[in-house]
């Protein structure tokens, strides 16, 4: 098992815990996307108008006509067994749950993201198919992250996204069994009238949620995304295994039943939530919402030693 990366707030450090024996910056097995260039992050940011935010289309994911090797399952199914625990109060969002907005062929699409702790307080977890196009094969373009999003209003600014980063099996092969992006964003800029004013670093602004991998299949998990009506929500529960997909080449995915459906796609599973700190440690997101024994359910990949290799080449560190 791994350790379990602290979560960062505004005004702390790092708690000290011990890192793999395996470096991973130079993992090659990642991939890097252009999202916003430096010199149109103003106009990026400008550009996406309440009404615009109103507007955009939920990215729920769109496979590929046929997925190319599937992996291995990064999971086992038969191990998660009897959860035990129950789910935590919820009292209050976490400043860290947003939504990421982006084009793609031309309109416009929103996913529920997270901040993510990281020593440059600048990175933001998303699904993989909210960064990069799998059917096209690029980028998505104009992207902005807005933490606190709630229908329309950016409270805590909004931050442009500065580079995505996507395990290869996804963006290569179109594998939903690796659907997770990081991004990393530039400085924020907030409204003010008819003005805008520098918000500053993301983690200055609203902390990061914690990120953990290699944990035991049989949690209970909160989950953060968005309702019908573009204001913020969740949904929590004891993890089951869903059934196969091959037309995602899904092997493996870890979810559970939840109200926000599509909504919730690109939103954090987290575990060992503190409702008091709001605050915990990211083991999974939200990818797919499937139906199976007349529920609907959100889907996450299994965060393996794979998802810190991302995790790490985007930016985040274990503290030592």
């Amino acid at each position: 098992m791994s350790p379990l990366i602290v979560a960062a707030v505004v005004a702390s450090g790092l708690a000290t815990v011990t890192a793999p024996a395996k470096a991973a910056a130079d993992d090659p097995a990642s991939v890097k996307v252009s999202l916003v260039n430096v010199t149109s992050v103003r106009k990026t940011v400008q550009g996406w108008t309440p009404a615009r935010f109103k507007a955009a289309k939920v990215a729920v994911a769109v496979p590929v006509k046929k997925v190319r090797n599937p992996g291995l399952p990064t999971g086992d199914a038969s191990g998660i067994g009897k959860v035990k625990g129950k789910a935590p109060a919820v009292a209050g969002m976490p400043k860290t749950i947003g939504r990421i907005f982006f084009t793609r062929g031309g309109k416009d699409y929103t996913c529920a993201a997270t901040s993510v702790m990281g020593p440059e307080r600048d990175l933001v977890m998303t699904a993989g198919h909210c960064v990069y196009d799998v059917v096209g094969r690029a980028a998505v373009k104009s992207l902005v992250f807005v933490p606190g999003y709630n229908r329309g209003q950016a409270p805590y600014g909004v931050y442009a996204g500065k580079a995505g980063y996507v395990w290869n099996r996804f963006s290569k092969n179109g594998d939903f069994d690796f659907d997770v992006a990081f991004v990393s964003v530039y400085d924020g800029l907030k409204r003010d009238g008819d003005d805008w004013t520098d918000a500053g670093r993301l983690g200055d602004a609203v902390g990061g949620q914690g990120f953990t991998w290699d944990q035991k299949a049989a949690q209970v998990y909160t989950a953060f995304g968005y309702g019908s009506r573009q204001a913020p929500g969740y949904c929590a529960g004891p993890s089951t295994a869903t059934k196969p997909l091959p037309r995602y080449g899904v092997n493996f995915q870890i979810g559970f039943p939840c109200k926000l459906s599509d909504g919730a796609i690109g939103g954090p599973l987290i575990i060992k939530y503190n409702a008091t700190r709001r605050l915990g440690y990211v083991d999974g997101v939200v990818s797919l919402v499937v139906a199976a024994d007349g529920k609907r359910y959100i889907s996450s990949p299994y965060f393996g030693y794979w998802a810190y290799v991302l995790y790490t080449n985007a930016g985040g560190e274990v503290a030592e």
